[in-house]
Parts: C-alpha cells; sequence; structure tokens
C-alpha cells in the first residue's frame, strides 16, 4: 500500500509505520526527561537553600555548586559545577581556623535536609573528581558543627544538602593553622 502525503511525497505503510513510532518514541522520550525529584502540583515552591559557615563571629557566604532545585510547580532547573570548580575560590578570602577547630553549617532553608555532607579537598585539587582528603557525614540539620581534624594548609570543601524535592552544594576555602598554645 503507498500513500501519498502530499503532492510528489509519496510513503509506503511500513515507512509510515516506522516513522510515527520514531515519533512517538521521541515525544515520550522528552516527557520523560532526566530523574528529577516530585514535586506536586498543589506544593507551593520552596526557595534555594543557602549554606553558610560560621566560625570566630564571622559568617562566611560559600561559591553556589551543583544543584537541582525546583523553579516553579513541576519544573526543576539544575546546573553542574564546571570542569575546575575550585577556580571560582581562587580570589575567596578563606575561613581561618586551627587545627581542633569547630566550624558550625548553617542551612537557610525551609525544612531540616534529608542528608547533609562535607567533603574536604586538598588545595592541589583541580577537578571535582579528584580524590577527596576526608568526607563527613552530619546529623541532617538546619544548624550543625562539625570539627576541624586537618593538618596546617589550604583546603577546598564541598558541603551538600539533599532534600526531597533537589538537592544544592556550596563551596567554601579553609586556611587551617597549628592550634595556638
Amino acid at each position: 500500500m503507498v500513500q501519498r502525503l502530499r503532492e510528489g511525497v509519496v510513503i509506503d505503510k511500513y515507512t509510515y509505520v516506522a516513522v510515527s513510532i520514531l515519533l512517538m518514541a521521541l515525544i515520550l522520550g522528552a516527557c520523560q526527561g532526566a530523574a528529577s525529584p516530585i514535586v506536586f502540583q498543589d506544593a507551593p515552591v520552596p526557595p534555594l537553600p543557602v549554606i553558610h559557615l560560621h566560625h570566630g563571629g564571622q559568617v562566611y557566604d560559600g561559591k553556589e555548586g551543583s544543584r537541582c532545585w525546583p523553579a516553579e510547580t513541576g519544573v526543576s532547573l539544575c546546573a553542574d559545577e564546571g570542569p575546575f570548580p575550585w577556580k571560582v575560590l581562587d580570589t575567596a578570602l578563606p575561613v581561618p581556623v586551627a587545627t581542633g577547630d569547630s566550624i558550625t553549617v548553617e542551612v537557610e532553608a525551609d525544612g531540616r535536609p534529608d542528608s547533609i555532607q562535607v567533603a574536604i579537598y586538598d588545595a592541589t585539587a583541580e577537578q571535582a573528581s579528584d580524590a577527596w582528603r576526608q568526607v563527613i557525614e552530619l546529623e541532617p540539620k538546619l544548624e550543625l558543627p562539625f570539627r576541624v581534624d586537618l593538618p596546617e594548609g589550604t583546603y577546598f570543601i564541598r558541603i551538600s544538602g539533599r532534600w526531597a524535592v533537589g538537592d544544592v552544594a556550596y563551596k567554601f576555602k579553609l586556611a587551617v593553622s597549628s592550634p595556638s598554645e
């Protein structure tokens, strides 16, 4: 069986079926998208969480890292770190700490995260795939301390939080000194 679509365009039944299946697969694939967090239609869109560090009476703002967070009902916006994520910290003022000090992580969010992780990298790390020096799983709260058990030097840290609707990460630079006597 041969079908005429427009003047001069003729396709057979098998081509028509194959093109139809291909179009349906493309449409369904586009609707599926990447696995993104579920956002209920009636739920208000929560604001993007922000992570800060507190130490020595100072508040330190981090640089945004990777994130995937609802932008509107049913739609999440995701952003990945570049290939050299620590480059944004080149001009950042480091958080000055001494070995053994405690730093407080503050999470500004509408709700408590499901998990919080601190990954510590040597300052020689260039890429996010470089091996971390230490990973600390923290209790998922909006304000929580962690102890700096690192030798003297400069370090990059990535603090990431995960919620049911998405995740965010912030990066900081630490300047660790020996404890004062």
